[in-house]
């Protein structure tokens, strides 16, 4: 059925606020951490491409809001998982990012859950998109957690989230050179 929704919302045929709001609805009763991933994807793909700037300022908190409970509460483990993986890409405003931020500063756990590195640069590389004014204080002080190498690797990467069309040319002239 989700796939069926989605197809309609590719072709649309269906609106992609009623599969949003659909997915607000039904996936905290969801079971299944594959299905629960791909609504998941779909839905932040919806909300960063679909909809428009209201939409998205009305749905977007509330989708991280389910994230931060579900990540936090969930009984399923690898739920927990899921939903933390997706905090990230729904955390385009401040209570999100704020999450984010208190996950990166130890404030919030994940009950069974510690943070790999590449968690850790996923968070950060957010902020950074995000254009969040603490992002290069998180991304100096993951470098400084971090060995030389990986903190540069992860880093070059990170900053690549910048969101100016000068980085982009950096980034663009870079790889071709």
């Amino acid at each position: 059925l989700w796939g069926s929704l989605w197809q309609s919302v590719r072709l649309t045929e269906y609106s992609p606020t009623q599969y949003l709001q659909l997915a607000l609805r039904d996936l905290p009763n969801e079971r299944d951490q594959l299905l629960t991933a791909s609504v998941l994807a779909r839905s932040e793909w919806a909300l960063h491409h679909y909809v428009g700037p209201q939409t998205r300022g009305r749905l977007v908190p509330r989708f991280a809001a389910l994230a931060v409970s579900r990540m936090q509460h969930d009984t399923n483990p690898d739920l927990r998982i899921v939903w933390f993986r997706a905090l990230p890409g729904l955390a385009e405003q401040q209570p999100g990012r704020d999450a984010v931020k208190s996950l990166l500063g130890g404030k919030l756990q994940i009950p069974g859950v510690k943070l790999r590195v590449t968690d850790r640069w996923n968070l950060i590389t957010s902020l950074i998109a995000y254009n969040d004014p603490q992002a290069d204080a998180f991304l100096k002080a993951e470098q400084k957690r971090d060995t030389p190498d990986e903190a540069r690797r992860f880093a070059y990467i990170a900053r690549a989230a910048v969101p100016t069309t000068a980085n982009k040319q950096y980034y663009f002239n870079d790889y071709l050179h």
